[in-house]
């Protein structure tokens, strides 16, 4: 799992990982390796061998960090083989209930008053692009301020010291539902139905933040088919 404990990505492999313990029967570990938005992880999946006995959590932020930054040697195409897609979702605008903010529209009104900065686990993460096309489609500016501690992100949020963050249903839901967090639009194609009363980002006038993250398990190329 090349994210920390408890981001998304995370949660995920950790749900997967029951039922393929059952279906392999065998003992499936969850070995976290954070760092460079994935690739030290992915890294590690590369140098263990192909014997099917390590695989990988290829998320979508991962993906883009790839494609953005061709430093950091990893050829998803050539290096690795798809397994099979582990889940996929859309994120949440929220914001600090404190803040005073109640749609979308009252958002780029306060930012366009204001600093502000809006918050992500790193480089190329969901939370970052959506972050950024929120600036460009709305004209505003707003400083990225990227968190290694997934947790702290979501916390400073809330206690408004980052003004906003796109951040994923899984994790937005519990925090708006108890009050810690305000959504203000959910980026998919139709209402989240945990969050009925929050509005699309096209239903919000920004039609182009909409977007979905996905997550799934890799191994080495060169791993035999068969196993």
């Amino acid at each position: 799992m090349p994210w920390a404990a408890g981001t998304p990505p995370d949660v995920a492999a950790r749900v997967i990982a029951v039922p393929l313990q059952q279906a392999l029967g065998q003992t499936v570990l969850v070995e976290n390796r954070p760092g460079a938005s994935g690739t030290i992880g992915l890294g590690e999946v590369g140098r263990s061998p192909a014997d099917g006995y390590t695989l990988g959590a290829l998320h979508y932020a991962t993906a883009t960090v790839v494609s953005l930054y061709p430093q950091a040697k990893l050829d998803l195409n050539k290096d690795f083989i798809g397994i099979g897609q582990m889940e996929w979702g859309h994120n949440v605008l929220v914001v600090s209930p404190s803040l005073g903010v109640g749609s979308v529209a009252a958002l780029v009104e306060f930012v366009k008053k204001q600093p502000a900065s809006f918050a992500s686990s790193g480089v190329g993460t969901p939370a970052h692009l959506t972050g950024l096309v929120f600036q460009r489609t709305t004209d505003t500016q707003a400083a990225h301020v990227p968190y290694n501690n997934f947790g702290q992100a979501i916390a400073d949020v809330a206690t408004g010291r980052v003004t906003y963050m796109a951040l994923a249903a899984p994790a937005a839901v519990p925090q708006v539902l108890g009050g810690k967090l305000k959504a203000l639009a959910v980026t998919g194609p139709a209402r989240n139905p945990n969050l009925p009363g929050v509005p699309t980002v096209a239903e919000a006038g920004l039609p182009a933040m909409q977007s979905r993250t996905w997550s799934g398990l890799i191994a080495r190329a060169d791993t035999p088919r068969g196993v």
